[in-house]
């Protein structure tokens, strides 16, 4: 094979490496939490990043320290022990889709959103309020929420 060759091949196949859309994982946060920019908070060892869908588990809040960060979508909540994410002043959170803030399952279970300060920007926000009595919250407190598309409250 030529140099020129050899020089197309490896051009071309670093166009298509260019051109490959990125797509996301799913990632949990561990069942003991933590801080969301340290890599022992999530199952996969990795931090969240824009393609990603992250969901927090049940009974293990985290916390987001200021900065800007960037998913696909963000889910707490839907389970029987309560779910908390709290937000310190400076976070600019981006979620791509939707924010969603899942169904309790008994009277006893709190799933929690906290924006103390933060910025959110999302495509849409679901708030599911369970059939077992428990309490689905997004408190704003000084921070600010903008949804470019829907919210339901279910």
């Amino acid at each position: 094979m030529s140099r020129s060759s050899t020089v197309r091949a490896v051009a071309g196949f670093l166009m298509a490496l260019a051109v490959t859309p990125a797509f996301g994982a799913i990632v949990s946060s561990t069942g003991t939490g933590g801080a969301w920019n340290v890599t022992t908070t999530w199952t996969s060892g990795v931090i969240p990043g824009p393609a990603d869908d992250v969901t927090i588990a049940a009974s293990a809040p985290v916390s987001v320290p200021a900065g800007t960060y960037s998913v696909n979508s963000l889910k707490i909540g839907a389970n029987a022990a309560s779910s908390s994410l709290t937000m310190a002043v400076g976070v600019t959170m981006n979620v791509v889709t939707s924010l969603a803030i899942g169904a309790p399952s008994s009277s006893i279970v709190i799933s929690t959103i906290d924006l103390s300060g933060a910025v959110v920007n999302c495509a849409s926000v679901n708030i599911d309020g369970g059939v077992g009595g428990g309490q689905a919250k997004l408190m704003i407190n000084g921070g600010t929420l903008t949804d470019t598309g829907s919210v339901l409250f279910a």
